[in-house]
């Protein structure tokens, strides 16, 4: 009877260096297998995380609600058929470049051509299909590649439709790439600031909670998100301890400007010099005040002082 092999991580100690050298709060995920269709199942292991099931949307639902052997093709093959058949400004526009300037004007393929193409079993995903899989999630999809740098230790793929260069709600899904190789399902080891800041996040799992009990508290929903995106700043969803990182950095820096302020003219010349300085300046002082008190012959020597007093009783 053969043993059964456990599987094993590809370039998984490739991905722990990046995610180490970034400082990131991640750690690897069970292995996602290397079949030609890593980027789905890599994909299928983020929409399983415990933390984003009321946060789904109902196309993702709707996949997530199949046999769970069966879920990543059917991924697959719905992210692909959602971009040929939507007609939402934003997919039009990227299909009209993909086809007129971009990778199909150079392959001579149309956007439907190659989205069939990448729906196939075993066929190997590119950046139009994770851009698709985070328009279909409507989730932010974050990249960490094996060449990651502390400056840039990601990628963003926003799914925001309705404004590419907003944060959709809800946690983003943390992949790991190696180029032209293998994805990777990415966990967060720490505390991770989603849409809302840390004190607000809270109340923004409630509000998911009473959309799905009432569906009329989606209006309420709404004017939250619109409210709390004029409060949100960039950096928002970078990892508490990137975060961290930067504002000991700021506030290193603020220290740094208020002693600047409240230096004084000598403030750096060395202790000994100061010294001197202080000592001559309190001798010039004393001097000053005992020129006040000096009296005719108080500079006369003592002798001549003596023999001058000597005559004046003589005579």
């Amino acid at each position: 009877m053969g043993t059964v092999q456990k599987p094993v991580h590809i370039a998984g100690q490739d991905f722990t260096d990046a995610i180490d050298r970034c400082g990131l709060p991640l750690k690897l995920d069970t292995p996602t297998q290397g079949d030609g269709n890593c980027w789905v199942r890599a994909v299928q292991q983020q929409l399983e995380r415990p933390e984003l099931e009321q946060q789904l949307n109902s196309r993702t639902r709707k996949v997530m609600s199949v046999r769970k052997s069966e879920r990543y093709m059917v991924l697959k093959k719905s992210i692909a058929e959602f971009a040929t058949s939507s007609q939402h400004p934003t997919i039009i526009r990227v299909k009209e470049s993909f086809e007129n300037e971009g990778q199909g004007a150079v392959d001579g393929v149309t956007w439907e051509s190659h989205c069939r193409k990448l729906a196939r079993d075993g066929e190997w995903s590119d950046e139009l299909m994770v851009q698709a899989t985070a328009w279909f999630t409507g989730h932010d999809i974050q990249l960490v590649m094996t060449t990651s740098t502390p400056e840039e230790p990601f990628k963003i793929f926003r799914g925001n439709l309705e404004d590419s260069e907003k944060d959709c709600l809800g946690l983003p899904l943390w992949i790991g790439y190696q180029n032209n190789i293998h994805y990777q399902s990415l966990l967060p080891t720490d505390e991770e600031v989603a849409y809302q800041q840390p004190e607000q996040e809270g109340q923004n799992n409630k509000i998911l909670r009473e959309e799905k009990e009432c569906p009329a508290s989606k209006t309420q929903r709404v004017e939250t998100v619109e409210k709390d995106e004029k409060k949100k700043r960039p950096g928002d969803k970078i990892p508490t301890k990137i975060r961290k990182k930067k504002a000991n950095r700021i506030e290193g820096e603020a220290e740094v400007k208020k002693a600047e302020g409240n230096k004084k003219p000598g403030d750096k010349i060395p202790t000994k010099i100061k010294e001197m300085q202080a000592a001559q300046k309190e001798g010039g002082e004393a001097v000053e005040r005992g020129e006040m008190k000096i009296k005719p012959g108080d500079k006369i020597p003592t002798q001549i002082k003596k023999e001058a007093n000597s005559k004046v009783k003589r005579c």
